[in-house]
């Protein structure tokens, strides 16, 4: 009873008020400020089921211009009835209200737009992430809008719906391309509030650039057609050419082509780094150029901003590229720094010294020309240890490698049984292993 009257002494205040400003509470200015009164205590009270139907009424007899709270609160009470509708249709009609009610905000409080129609951009994605056709009609509407202001992750959200789309055959790949190229313009055009929204946009940014290249829309001839025409418009753009280079790496066999070749001079000309050293050592490799790819990839490691989990892929890379080039001592030696990096890579790395020992060319007797099998076994086995997925492919190459084992009976006559140590030296590689042995 108490909380009854004092209910009704605000709305007393408010009612007489609204009598006094006819213009700005409408002209059913007594129920305008009655049930503005009435929501607003239930919702200070997050009394949300209550506070609907009151708000309901005073969006039904205030004017828009009564207070720009009633879009404020409306939208967080039609939030809060679409997650409790009992129906899709129902559901589907109170969030074709929200949308409305955000259109609404943004025409009547223009200085708040913005806020309105990106908030409205946040409100369908969660509502129409099943209906990827609504969510790009409704957020590339508010990106055209609002252009650079736009919230990042709606240029994210909408490009993901795009892809979507093509993935079920209903978007153009030429379509999807020129999209790609306008949201990268707007990510660069975002000016952001601080370092948590500076992140934001990079993540992003990212985030979208993944989704186009795992689309598959667009090959590596597409890439170099979408972006040569960029550089060729702005070649001093560094930001651009930071993207042409992440964009290539990340395409298969994309490389070795020109435009490659200048985005990755320009990026380590204009800005020396490790990724621009790890550019240009892609860019060598790809064009066979051992000793040159292996002069950036070693001075990429040099870099002070490399990550010790970047400067372990890097490490395990170049072991793995020593390999494939038969410079069994240098894998080695990068392969063992590889795991005090970054412990995820080490059975990776195991296999790489596996494969340097066992490519190694021994001489000296027939102990010593085997022995090098004896340590790939070893480290394979140290290799499936640390990482059970390299487990099957481990266990061949010991199957494979086992077969090279002496005899017993040949073992014997260099007065060596199955289990001792023995130091194994070949290609200026050293280690210590255990003779084994074929029946």
């Amino acid at each position: 009873m108490k909380k009854l009257s004092v209910l009704l002494a605000i709305t007393f205040l408010f009612v007489s008020a609204g009598m006094s400003a006819q213009g700005r509470y409408g002209a059913d200015s007594a129920e305008c400020v009655k049930h503005l009164s009435y929501y607003r205590e239930y919702y200070k009270q997050k009394n949300f089921n209550d506070a609907l139907p009151n708000w309901r009424q005073a969006y039904k007899y205030c004017p828009p211009t009564a207070t720009e709270n009633l879009f404020v609160h409306g939208a967080t009470l039609l939030d809060f009835a679409a997650v409790k509708a009992s129906t899709v249709a129902q559901r589907e009609a109170v969030v074709d209200s929200l949308m409305n009610l955000l259109e609404q905000r943004a025409q009547y409080y223009p200085k708040n737009a913005v806020k309105s129609l990106n908030n409205k951009g946040v409100y369908a994605t969660k509502y129409y992430k099943n209906n990827p056709e609504k969510t790009h009609e409704i957020l590339s509407g508010i990106i055209d809008k609002i252009g650079v202001e736009v919230a990042p992750t709606i240029l994210e959200n909408d490009f993901r719906a795009v892809v979507q789309l093509f993935d079920a055959g209903k978007a153009d790949p030429i379509d999807v391309m020129n999209l790609y190229q306008k949201y990268s313009d707007l990510f660069e055009g975002i000016v952001p509030a601080d370092d948590k929204e500076k992140d934001l946009i990079s993540q992003c940014k990212s985030n979208t650039q993944g989704l186009f290249l795992t689309s598959k829309v667009a090959n590596c001839d597409e890439l170099q057609r979408l972006f040569g025409e960029r550089l060729d418009a702005d070649p001093e753009n560094l930001s651009l050419i930071k993207t042409i280079v992440s964009m290539l790496n990340s395409a298969e066999d994309c490389t070795g082509n020109d435009l490659y070749l200048r985005a990755v001079v320009a990026m380590y000309r204009m800005e020396p780094s490790s990724a621009s050293a790890y550019a240009l050592y892609r860019m060598n490799a790809a064009r066979s150029n051992v000793d040159e790819a292996i002069k950036y990839l070693d001075e990429a490691l040099t870099y002070e901003d490399l990550t010790d989990a970047k400067r372990s892929d890097y490490s395990l890379e170049m072991a793995k590229y020593c390999i494939a080039n038969n410079m069994l001592g240098k894998a080695q030696q990068f392969a063992t720094k590889v795991a005090s990096y970054n412990d995820a890579n080490a059975g990776s790395a195991y296999m790489v010294i596996a494969m340097a020992w066992a490519g190694a060319r021994c001489g000296g007797d027939e102990m010593s020309s085997r022995a090098h099998y004896w340590v790939a076994v070893d480290y394979l086995q140290k290799a499936k240890n640390a990482d059970e997925s390299l487990a099957e492919e481990a266990n061949k190459l010991i199957g494979r490698y086992s077969a090279y084992f002496p005899t017993a009976a040949d073992a014997f006559m260099y007065d060596l049984t199955a289990g001792k140590s023995y130091t194994a030296t070949c290609n200026g590689m050293t280690a210590t292993t255990t003779v084994r042995v074929n029946k």
